[in-house]
């Protein structure tokens, strides 16, 4: 199946995200967090929806030698 067309219960989502089914629950009621679809009853999330949010936190980190030849040619660390 297409990722665009797949879609998620918040069971799944908690497992995807390791948020807790209350916090999904929460932020639906609250209006924010992932996007959902509300189907009689039932709700469901877009994998790609989630994997867009996910993806939106990520936070890009430079090599740990690479930090500290930096920092040793500007002095700051003393061997």
């Amino acid at each position: 199946m297409d990722q665009s067309n797949q879609y998620l219960t918040e069971v799944e989502v908690s497992r995807m995200t390791h948020f807790s089914v209350q916090t999904l629950r929460n932020n639906r009621f609250k209006r924010r967090g992932i996007p959902y679809h509300k189907i009689g009853k039932s709700i469901r999330y877009k994998l790609v929806d989630v994997i867009n949010i996910m993806d939106s936190g990520r936070i890009e980190v430079s090599s740990i030698s690479g930090n500290l030849k930096t920092v040793k040619e500007k002095g700051g660390i003393k061997s």
